[in-house]
């Protein structure tokens, strides 16, 4: 028998469609996320305050399973109530799903504003580690934005922090993505390859979840195919397409 409580399960299926989606079983993080979306829908404010992380775990889960325009919404109502309330403990994890799914949509000075925001606040904290997390995703809006060099210095930085704070971590591969990109950008293919593999666990980068993962894949095949390296980017060609 269930507990009837609405938020607690909204919370629950959000939380298991993120990890499904991160682990890569798209079918069943689709199926979850669909779930906690009709219900999450249905809560009240008063609901969604005894639980936001709800919503926030719905904002990423929706972000990494490619729904751009649900995660935004989600997001921005999980910030108005999070703010509204006192809870700011999820934002760290927020700004960065937020703000990716604000300049994937297009609002790219909304999204540069809301990670700017997040960039200084760890600044003022010091909290490295969400330094270097939003640095990133600050370095993935400014390529978004057409502004390289923005995104190097935020890539280098985030880079830079992640070698120190956690070789080999979630954070040292994903920032290796901009990084990498504003490196073939400049005519660096070779440097970009060898920067996605080492820090993103391998050829089949098997650090980036979800849907991003075969993104990434796409930019390492461009890599050797611009380093002339044919039968490397065929592999990495093939990888991104059993995504």
């Amino acid at each position: 028998m269930g507990l009837g409580d609405r938020a607690l399960t909204a919370a629950a299926l959000a939380v298991r469609a993120t990890g499904a989606a991160l682990s890569g079983a798209a079918a069943e993080a689709q199926a979850q996320r669909e779930e906690a979306a009709q219900l999450v829908d249905q809560l009240s404010d008063d609901e969604l305050i005894r639980r936001l992380d709800a919503l926030v775990f719905l904002t990423v889960a929706e972000g990494y399973l490619d729904h751009f325009e649900p995660s935004a919404r989600h997001g921005q109502q999980a910030m108005a109530i999070g703010r509204a309330t006192g809870q700011g403990d999820l934002f760290p994890m927020l700004y960065a799903m937020l703000g990716t799914a604000l300049w994937v949509q297009g609002r790219m000075a909304d999204s540069l504003e809301l990670l700017e925001g997040a960039v200084e606040a760890a600044r003022l904290v010091g909290s490295d580690h969400s330094l270097a997390w939003n640095l990133l995703n600050r370095a993935m809006a400014a390529i978004a934005a057409g502004d390289l060099e923005l995104a190097s210095a935020c890539a280098e930085e985030s880079v830079a922090l992640a070698k120190r704070l956690e070789p080999g971590g979630p954070v040292s591969a994903w920032s290796s993505v901009p990084l990498a990109t504003v490196l073939l950008e400049s005519g660096q293919a070779s440097r970009a390859a060898e920067l996605l593999v080492t820090s993103a666990g391998g050829e089949e980068l098997r650090m980036i979840g979800g849907g991003w993962r075969a993104r990434c894949l796409e930019l390492l095949t461009r890599c050797y195919l611009a380093d002339g390296r044919r039968a490397e980017a065929e592999r990495a060609a093939g990888a991104a397409q059993e995504c």
